[in-house]
């Protein structure tokens, strides 16, 4: 899943060709690239507001919650990233925590189930 979302974000232009989403400092927007990478798969809204063709089938919760626990473990455990709440620290200025571990994440998620 990791390599698929790394795909999303190259595919979708959201970051430079030869970079990787998954590392020890993700860009700034990752936990809305995170989102993004799980809309287009589980709603059934296109990331450009349109709603999905009937035709079209998308994933379910379930999967978006592995979708996310992907992320998790690949910033938390692969590039230690923990699993502290994705934020601007008071301290340094500069973003701190798991970027899936996000407010932004966080309340898209609690949307999709609800």
């Amino acid at each position: 899943l990791m390599k698929q979302c790394d795909n999303f974000v190259h595919e979708h232009n959201m970051l430079p060709k030869g970079t990787t989403l998954f590392c020890e400092k993700p860009h700034p927007q990752a936990a809305e690239f995170l989102v993004a990478w799980i809309m287009d798969l589980c709603n059934e809204i296109n990331l450009d507001g349109t709603a999905k063709d009937v035709s079209v089938t998308w994933s379910i919760y379930t999967h978006a919650q592995k979708m996310r626990a992907s992320a998790t473990f690949a910033f938390g455990r692969v590039h230690g990233l923990g699993m502290a709440v994705w934020h601007h620290s008071e301290i340094s200025g500069k973003i701190c925590g798991n970027p899936s571990v996000s407010e932004t994440v966080s309340s898209y998620m609690l949307s999709l189930c609800c």
